[in-house]
């Protein structure tokens, strides 16, 4: 029965070692997890794979209206950010306004 123990207790030991050996290889980066999409994207599309789960995005603000909006679904123009077409246009053409009326004043 002693002998079945010390069986026992090296194995426990064993597996402990091991986990321990992949959970710090995990997180230096050496192995990816386990809910990782493999190599190619796993598709024949080409389609990108979709960013880890829990990965924060970058959060913009509309030059516009001022509403906080991830920067995948952010508009561009001239620099400044806005949160749709409707107010990139508006934007722009204050933008314009704005340097029409610079000209006037000099």
């Amino acid at each position: 029965m002693g002998k079945l123990l010390i069986w026992v207790a090296i194995g426990v030991a064993a597996w402990l070692a091991w986990r321990f050996l992949v959970v710090g290889q995990r997180r230096s980066g050496g192995a990816p997890p386990d809910d990782t999409p493999p190599a190619g994207g796993g598709s024949d599309r080409g389609v990108a794979p979709a960013e880890a789960p829990g990965t924060p995005e970058l959060m913009m603000q509309c030059a516009v209206c001022g509403i906080h909006l991830p920067g995948s679904e952010a508009r561009f123009k001239g620099g400044r950010v806005y949160c749709g077409d409707a107010h990139r246009d508006q934007g722009v053409a204050e933008v314009r306004e704005a340097a029409g009326r610079g000209r006037d004043d000099a």
